[in-house]
């Protein structure tokens, strides 16, 4: 089973997703968050292998929320999903430590499930079967990637 928690502020838009990603990738096992608090409970308990975070978030942004948890969780990656989609912000990402950066403009339900697929079959691979969760902090190698980021990484 692979986790991840998506870190949504609008309910229905973070219930749709779930629903997706559910029905698109069966064994995919999906959290909902949407504050700090809500966040950090859901690593704890449900050891995700992937965040899914947007910058615009109710009591925090997304960002320096990626920050607090690359710097708890430097192993989990984390995909920015965001309509806040210019070289600011994606430079501002990848700053913050995010590992994949998605515009919900300009990216289909198929390019979010096609990246998810890939995180997860490089993080099976790297880890040798193992969950990332449960792997520390190897995971990061070779995930530093954030299409059309300024500067890259």
């Amino acid at each position: 089973m692979f986790r991840i928690i998506i870190i949504e502020g609008n309910i229905k838009l973070r219930e749709q997703m779930k629903r997706i990603l559910i029905s698109k990738l069966p064994l995919l096992s999906v959290a909902e968050a949407s504050d700090e608090k809500e966040t950090f409970l859901d690593i704890v308990e449900k050891r995700p292998d992937l965040v899914l975070i947007d910058i615009r978030l109710p009591d925090e942004n997304g960002l320096n929320l990626t920050k607090k948890i690359k710097m708890q969780y430097p192993f989990i990656p984390i995909v920015i999903n965001t309509n806040n989609d210019s070289p600011e912000y994606r430079s501002e990402a990848a700053l913050a430590g995010a590992d994949y950066f998605l515009s919900k403009k300009s990216n289909t339900v198929n390019e979010l499930v096609s990246l998810i697929k890939s995180i997860y079959f490089k993080t099976f691979a790297d880890t040798n079967q193992r969950s990332p969760a449960e792997d520390g902090p190897n995971l990061s190698k070779g995930l530093l990637h954030i299409p059309g980021s300024a500067g890259g990484r």
